[in-house]
């Protein structure tokens, strides 16, 4: 049989490059007659996933899903029906994507916006979240295609109608936290400032608004970030500024912290690793460092001072949390 085996893996490759062509010729015809359930199920076939698609074929494929998610909302004027079809299309997008399909896909990213903007809620909380769908799908319209004048326009309608309404709520919540010391309230606020930002990032009263809160929470955890981080001191002694900074996960996912993965970024973008040198002089004197330590259910919580040799002149933006290059945990001085 060893002698049959190669011949019987070239033979399957060559059957495997055929058929994939095949499925992918009539996939795209399907498409072009608006056949668009016969296109997905042909262009997301095993075939064409064992001989690997072409930018251009998922480009197809999430057109196919957009399109038949458009036919059935205007049956059905159901959002879901398009919104369902939308996050099926988005496993399929490519990094990389042509200038038709940009076009293509903005006009159809407006559609679905509009489709949220239409939809009746069944309750304020429902409500919130049809805004919000509305004003993040047309912010990905207009980032396909920045001259698609029906999502630019529907921006200014969606921001018109939402934003100031949302800033103001930012506003009163961070009132009332401020009033009371309410951690829960400081975040809502947050939250409500987040959703504003996304009609207009570069409103001045927003990046105040940010900044304070910001500010009045560096030294707050906070559950809904997975890992969360807070400085709750710091000062400049001798050239290096020096933080006692807290961690704690509130994920079911045990993570090991150590002090390597964790820098400063300045507003430039230029970051700063912990100063191990001064750390160890501290742990000699007996002040407690923040070691390497996991957190897990049983211990979930860490704090110890941090060093960094930094000029006092820096403006710091954030402190990070890495692993493995990927940002875990992040917290904003302003």
């Amino acid at each position: 049989m060893k002698y049959y085996q190669p011949l019987f893996f070239v033979l399957s490759l060559i059957f495997l490059q055929f058929c994939g062509n095949d499925f992918n010729e009539q996939g795209m015809q399907a498409f072009l007659k608006k056949d668009y359930n016969e296109a997905i199920k042909l262009l997301t076939s095993p075939q064409l996933d064992a001989q690997g698609r072409t930018n251009h074929t998922n480009e197809i494929i999430v057109l196919s899903y957009m399109y038949r998610g458009k036919e059935l909302y205007e049956k059905t004027r159901n959002v879901k029906s398009f919104s369902g079809n939308y996050k099926s299309s988005s496993a399929y997008l490519p990094d990389s994507t042509s200038n038709e399909f940009n076009t293509k896909y903005s006009e159809l990213l407006t559609l679905l916006a509009e489709a949220y903007g239409n939809t009746k809620a069944d309750n304020d909380l429902e409500q919130d979240k049809f805004n919000k769908n509305s004003i993040e799908i047309v912010n990905m319209a207009i980032k396909y295609d920045s001259t698609n004048a029906l999502a630019n326009e529907l921006h200014e309608r969606l921001k018109e109608k939402n934003f100031n309404n949302l800033l103001n709520k930012a506003n009163t919540l961070y009132a009332k936290a401020k009033k009371i010391d309410d951690a829960d309230l400081y975040f809502a606020a947050q939250a409500y400032l987040n959703d504003a930002a996304q009609y207009d990032p570069d409103n001045s009263d927003v990046k105040n608004l940010r900044r304070q809160i910001r500010r009045s929470t560096l030294g707050i955890l906070n559950y809904s970030d997975g890992v969360s981080l807070a400085v709750t001191d710091r000062m400049y002694d001798k050239g290096k500024l020096v933080m006692l900074l807290s961690v704690k996960n509130y994920k079911a996912k045990p993570i090991t912290v150590t002090p390597d993965m964790i820098k400063l970024v300045d507003f430039k973008g230029n970051s700063y690793p912990v100063d191990k040198e001064e750390m160890k002089v501290r742990k000699i004197f007996g002040q407690k460092i923040l070691e390497t330590q996991k957190l897990d259910a049983d211990n979930p919580y860490i704090n110890g001072i941090i060093a960094f040799d930094l000029d006092k002149s820096t403006a710091i933006s954030y402190i990070v949390l890495n692993e493995n290059g990927n940002i875990i945990s992040r917290k904003y001085f302003q």
